[in-house]
């Protein structure tokens, strides 16, 4: 066992973001825009419906909720046809953001810094919490997003991007907002989605740091996930509405790394797509001490304690190439082309969920065995 993890004791890295159009709708406006990979201008498509300066968005699985600036009301569309098929009215007359918790719509009003969590049946007032904005004036405190368990809201005050208790408000964690005024907010696998007003961009940052892994050059008041790896978008200024896909792979970081003799823990990060046909996902671990590592992969999750670290990998587990160190990191394009992942029991393919982590020696850290690990990404993997 030991021999077979020493085989193992190299390096990890993460999936790369492109940026599609996928079946765009626009509640008004214009067709323009070309559509591209890694930055340039955000995907259009061709006009549909009307909704007047839009400004918070929600997705609720099926339907989208979309707050208007310009009328006191919540529409609840269906994206299929872009038909209005139901209304409630808003608590207030600036609802900025949406966020919809599985149940309930939450509405953030940007005058009074005010959150509601409202019935989608008829608009009735469950409760309230205070927003993060200052509450006098123009708090612009407005973006909402819900990441399955938690609450989080875009403050320009502070430039930060804040989860929420859904009890009190209270502030429960922050990360960096990646410009000076996020305006849209919205959670799709992993990242958040931020429009910021000033910059006139559209970033994907990472949720558990604020790390920004693309940027495009428009920006939307309104997002939301649309439950395949993709989001709406709402422009405030030409009332236009689009779906957006950056084929962004799903994943989800676990496991637990230690600290190792650079003085801080690996993290596995994955930039590219979890797409088989497009082939680009990329993996990154780092900071790392050692000059070369690898990445592996397995059939499931687990946290084992091993050399001066954890593994993460189980089951069936499959060693990709050894990659040397770039600066502080080891990075890996991975070629679904190739073994192992092309064929065998270890082929990826769509539909397939694979679980992944570096390996990394280190020696000056002491401990037993000499080599360490980043944390475990979990991939979800499509055409």
């Amino acid at each position: 066992m030991r021999l077979h993890l020493l085989t193992l004791a190299f390096a990890v890295a993460g999936p790369a973001l492109a940026q599609t159009t996928i079946g765009p709708l626009y509640l008004s406006g214009e067709p323009g825009g070309p559509t591209g990979g890694g930055s340039g201008a955000c995907p259009s498509g061709p006009p549909c419906g009307t909704i007047d300066t839009p400004g918070g968005m929600a997705f609720d699985g099926t339907n989208l909720w979309i707050a208007s600036y310009a009328v006191q009301e919540i529409q609840m569309v269906e994206p299929l046809n872009c038909c209005a098929v139901h209304s409630i009215p808003a608590p207030a007359p600036d609802i900025g953001g949406l966020a919809w918790d599985g149940s309930s719509l939450w509405a953030a009003a940007e005058q009074s810094s005010i959150i509601y969590q409202l019935d989608p049946a008829d608009g009735a007032i469950l409760g309230t919490i205070p927003g993060t904005g200052t509450g006098d004036g123009d708090p612009n405190a407005v973006g909402l997003a819900w990441d399955g368990t938690h609450l989080w809201q875009a403050d320009h005050n502070d430039e930060q991007i804040h989860m929420l208790d859904t009890e009190d408000g209270t502030i429960l964690r922050s990360i960096p907002a990646p410009g000076p005024w996020s305006g849209g907010l919205a959670y799709s696998g992993g990242f958040f989605i931020v429009g910021d007003v000033t910059l006139g961009q559209t970033f994907w940052v990472d949720s558990t740091d604020g790390e920004v892994k693309f940027v495009c050059d428009d920006t939307y008041w309104g997002f939301a996930p649309d439950g395949a790896g993709g989001v709406w978008s709402a422009d405030f200024s030409t009332s236009m509405m689009q779906q957006l896909d950056f084929n962004l792979p799903t994943y989800t970081r676990f496991c637990t790394s230690t600290i190792n003799s650079s003085g801080a823990a690996a993290r596995i990060r994955a930039e590219g797509t979890g797409s088989i046909s497009s082939n680009n996902l990329v993996l990154e671990a780092s900071p790392v001490p050692s000059e070369a590592g690898f990445f592996f992969y397995g059939s499931a999750p687990v946290q084992q304690p091993s050399g001066n670290g954890f593994r993460c990998i189980g089951g069936n587990m499959f060693k990709l190439p050894i990659v040397f160190r770039a600066g502080d990191a080891l990075t890996y394009a991975v070629d679904f082309k190739t073994p192992p992942t092309n064929m065998g029991p270890g082929a990826i393919v769509a539909g397939s969920t694979w679980y992944f982590q570096a390996i990394f020696r280190d020696t000056a850290n002491g401990g037993s065995g000499g080599f360490n690990y980043s944390d475990g990404m979990e991939i979800l993997f499509a055409l």
